[in-house]
């Protein structure tokens, strides 16, 4: 016949005929646990050490402190280096390039990928500004397969991360246009030419497809070489 003796024990009340250690409903933490509407001996079952009579317990009693859920520890991915950011930014530049070669005048793709390591030189590159963005090569390579210029032009970034392409006219050094590549497939295009010896500036903001007209409208497509 199973012993019906009953041990306190650090607060707790073992019980031999169910092998199971209960706290006593004036306790604290019976207090603490009876609102959630969860059963106090089935829980501190699985956490108290089983005790018989004339084992040792030297655990400290518990406590609401002591069932209070640990947060999972959170995983951090680690940063990327200034040089992973950069190469990251040439490989991607870099491939979606490859894609499109088969579109772009002979030598042009060398060129580029030379543009693009100095321009993504990290000994040359401030820590501050964003690398270059993928939408925004995208918009570049979509515009300069439709525009198709002969003549290549000097290649920078915004604070954004958008490609900006610029040109000047052969016959006058003073006539130049530059287009920042959005990354919505829209092309910021500001210029400024030499009229009766002064600057005249003009701007337009062109979907990618309609690029081409907008330099014809602004007569500075001979500026980019195009057919």
């Amino acid at each position: 016949m199973p012993s019906t003796e009953i041990f306190n024990v650090a607060g707790l009340v073992y019980r031999p005929s169910t092998d199971r250690a209960e706290l006593p409903k004036q306790s604290m933490l019976w207090s603490a646990l009876r609102p959630s509407g969860m059963d106090a001996a089935t829980t501190l079952h699985g956490l108290a050490t089983k005790l018989s009579h004339g084992t040792a317990y030297n655990s400290s009693p518990l406590t609401t402190e002591t069932l209070r859920p640990v947060a999972a520890p959170v995983r951090q991915e680690l940063k990327k280096s200034l040089d992973e950011v950069l190469f990251d930014a040439r490989a991607m530049a870099k491939i979606s390039a490859s894609r499109v070669s088969m579109y772009l005048r002979e030598g042009w793709r060398n060129k580029l990928f030379h543009q693009l390591d100095n321009l993504l030189d990290p000994e040359e590159w401030d820590p501050e500004d964003k690398p270059l963005q993928a939408q925004s090569f995208d918009t570049f390579l979509k515009a300069i397969c439709d525009v198709n210029p002969s003549k290549r032009p000097g290649l920078g970034l915004s604070y954004g991360g958008n490609l900006i392409a610029a040109w000047r006219s052969s016959a006058n050094t003073s006539d130049r246009v530059s287009l920042e590549f959005m990354p919505d497939g829209k092309v910021k295009l500001i210029g400024s030419r030499l009229v009766n010896d002064e600057h005249v500036s003009f701007s337009a903001l062109t979907p990618v497809a309609a690029l081409k007209q907008t330099l014809a409208d602004m007569s500075c497509v001979a500026w980019l070489g195009c057919d």
